[in-house]
């Protein structure tokens, strides 16, 4: 059974799925979405989790565009996963293994997550990549050109401020309640939203017409208000950091770990409403796990 798909082939030639009784695609939990205020269209690419972990899967945000997050149904708790590229790259140069001569694809500078749990709550995190952190990095010390912040609808989010400012701090550094430190030293801050809710991911330009910080929030390294903490936090293992490229060889994974290669035969991924893969359709369904 192939990783890309969990599709495989009879003795008679037939296409065959694991499950026979369940979809192809469900729907993802609708409440978190992305909204664009650069001036040009923001690539944000999902990893094939479970799977092997590329983060091959398009969304083109020109606007306003849904995110797949998937509900506590899904495949063991599986949160998703999201790399975001800078302004004005496009999902086709941004939703590919890269390499370190520019931040975008694997070394973007941040990455979203996102998972539902039991009673409605949606987890949502905001943080550095840490491959853009890392000492091999050439660009690791300059400052992205855009920022990222969490926007909840209707109030009654735990976690706020979570927002990334270049324009007001350095690399690695945040506004955040709720902020922790994790692989690679990179800082995040995740955000609770309560059942009901929707929340966005609100990308701006530095010096744009994006929404900034000003309250003298804590910032960094995992400081934080105790009074913004979330509700409670998600389990561990739903935000994982993101893995190397995946090798060229059989084997499932480049990542030699035991939950890496459970999960190399399953499949997650987004199918678009519209035929253009790349379009700016919300991307709110994914694959059951095969």
């Amino acid at each position: 059974m192939a990783q890309h798909g969990g599709l495989f082939c009879d003795d008679d030639g037939m296409i065959k799925k694991p499950f026979p009784n369940r979809p192809y695609c469900v729907k993802g939990t609708g409440n978190v979405g992305c909204r664009n205020k650069a001036s040009s269209n923001v690539a944000i690419c999902q990893t094939v989790l479970p799977g092997n972990e590329a983060m091959l899967i398009p969304t083109n945000v020109e606007t306003l565009a849904t995110l797949a997050i998937p509900g506590p149904e899904y495949w063991a708790g599986t949160a998703a996963h999201f790399y975001v590229n800078p302004p004005g790259v496009s999902a086709d140069e941004g939703c590919v293994w890269g390499t370190a001569d520019k931040p975008q694809g694997n070394w973007a500078p941040y990455v979203l997550g996102g998972n539902a749990v039991e009673g409605g709550e949606t987890f949502i995190k905001l943080g550095w990549n840490p491959i853009y952190l890392e000492p091999a990095t050439p660009f690791r010390d300059e400052k992205p050109t855009f920022g990222i912040e969490i926007e909840c609808d209707g109030g009654g989010c735990n976690g706020l401020p979570c927002a990334i400012d270049p324009s007001q701090h350095g690399v690695n550094e945040l506004v955040g309640g709720g902020g922790s430190t994790g692989a690679g030293g990179a800082v995040s801050c995740v955000v609770t939203v309560p059942a009901g809710s929707s929340a966005k991911f609100v990308v701006t330009e530095v010096g744009g017409s994006g929404k900034s910080n000003n309250d003298g929030s804590s910032k960094g390294s995992g400081s934080h208000d105790d009074n913004q903490r979330p509700s409670k936090p998600p389990p561990s293992t739903h935000f994982a950091p993101p893995p190397p490229p995946p090798s060229t060889s059989s084997s499932s994974s480049s990542r030699g770990d035991a939950s890496s290669n459970a999960y190399a035969n399953n499949l997650y991924t987004i199918v678009n409403s519209d035929t253009d893969p790349h379009s700016n359709a919300d991307s709110d369904f994914i694959v059951l796990e095969l």
